[in-house]
């Protein structure tokens, strides 16, 4: 059974392959939807997820790991980052903190927002088949197609 211990862990693990990139920011959105609900309020907070988010992406400016992903963008009138990886675009609101915009201002691309695709009703699949993605190995087509199949 999995832990909220286990994926706080996987959500501060080093990022090394875009893999590894898929398995942080998936264990992050898992962590997203599962604050919001009653039986978590006392285990979890934003406060033990946004700090997480915001390392997450001043490693990826800060260390040249652009490569891994398809898209990073903070956009602070929105408050809001964007990473994107095997086209699935994940966004943390309110992470505010001015060093993600000196980081990762450098990265954005203008025209990025929202694409509309709710990844927190799905956060559970979504875990569990990035956790499938460190295990096994699965290809970037096979996974591409059951990301599909998840957002049906």
């Amino acid at each position: 059974m999995i832990t909220i211990e286990d994926i706080l862990r996987q959500a501060e693990q080093e990022v090394k392959t875009k893999q590894g990139l898929f398995l942080r920011l998936c264990a992050l959105n898992y962590l997203n939807a599962l604050v919001k609900k009653k039986e978590y309020k006392d285990v979890l907070t934003y406060g033990m997820i946004k700090p997480k988010v915001m390392y997450l992406a001043m490693d990826i400016a800060k260390n040249n790991k652009q490569d891994l992903c398809e898209g990073i963008c903070y956009k602070q009138n929105e408050d809001c980052l964007f990473v994107k990886c095997y086209g699935l675009q994940f966004s943390f609101h309110h992470v505010n903190v001015k060093a993600l915009d000196e980081e990762c201002s450098q990265l954005c691309d203008e025209d990025a927002q929202w694409e509309g695709v709710r990844l927190q009703p799905v956060a559970e699949q979504l875990y569990e088949l990035a956790n499938e993605v460190v295990e096994k190995g699965i290809g970037e087509v096979e996974l591409k197609g059951r990301i599909m199949s998840i957002l049906e």
